[in-house]
């Protein structure tokens, strides 16, 4: 089983499968290098951009993009993180495969200094659990659009993979510790403690998302009013 999972399968599309020594489920890499991921991504060269690959239309894309940094802003505001502002941006013809815009979303100069590492990595992994709930609950998900949801935390994890370094001196981990073992540098064992979190305060993350959605930004403070909390005092 294990020369089986450290398989690589070379393919024309550039797909890999490893898998999860903790628990036998599938990961997959995209261009060899990407990754890790734990669904299964479209053909290298298929899509261009994430709005190509979730196939919606503009109104569900900026809510689905509003939906992931509401997720991080509700982890952060329960977990005592100060919130300086939210926002999604739209850039419109700039992609070369004629997707005619773009839209992204930004947690504003978040700092973690003086977090847990667990409160950061929670707060960093509720942006794509939060996105990933709201597609299924829309009957949007499909397997693409859980991978493009992932892909879209890549952001997210470059800024977990750099305070662990940093501060801990330990490297950002994808399921590879032993059952049962805590490993607060695991990204996919966060997966469930977000998910509890968010439960907690989903109608507050559906209401600050749609706030966003349509102002387009918020301060830390306004967003932390709409739902019916207070922004933490900054840490530092």
């Amino acid at each position: 089983m294990a020369s089986e999972c450290r398989e690589i399968l070379v393919r024309a599309d550039h797909r890999g499968l490893i898998c999860d020594a903790s628990s036998m489920q599938s990961i997959y890499w995209f261009g060899f290098t990407e990754g890790p991921y734990r669904h299964r991504p479209p053909a290298v060269g298929a899509f261009c951009c994430q709005g190509a690959g979730f196939g919606l239309d503009r109104k569900t894309e900026r809510m689905a993009v509003a939906v992931h940094e509401a997720g991080h802003a509700l982890a952060a505001f329960t977990l005592g993180v100060h919130v300086p502002a939210v926002s999604i941006r739209e850039q419109e013809g700039i992609l070369p495969c004629g997707h005619p815009y773009d839209v992204t979303g930004e947690l504003d100069e978040v700092r973690l200094a003086g977090a847990t590492v667990k409160q950061g990595m929670t707060v960093l992994v509720s942006g794509e659990r939060a996105e990933d709930r709201w597609l299924r609950e829309n009957g949007l998900w499909t397997e693409q659009r859980a991978f493009f949801t992932e892909r879209g935390a890549l952001g997210d994890r470059a800024t977990a993979r750099t305070i662990l370094s940093r501060e801990f001196g330990v490297p950002l981990r994808f399921g590879t510790s032993a059952p049962g073992a805590e490993d607060t540098a695991d990204w996919w064992r966060y997966h469930p403690i977000s998910d509890e979190l968010l439960t907690d305060v989903w109608p507050q993350v559906m209401l600050l998302a749609e706030r966003v959605a349509d102002a387009g930004a918020l301060s830390g403070d306004a967003a932390a009013e709409v739902c019916g909390l207070t922004n933490p005092t900054r840490p530092y």
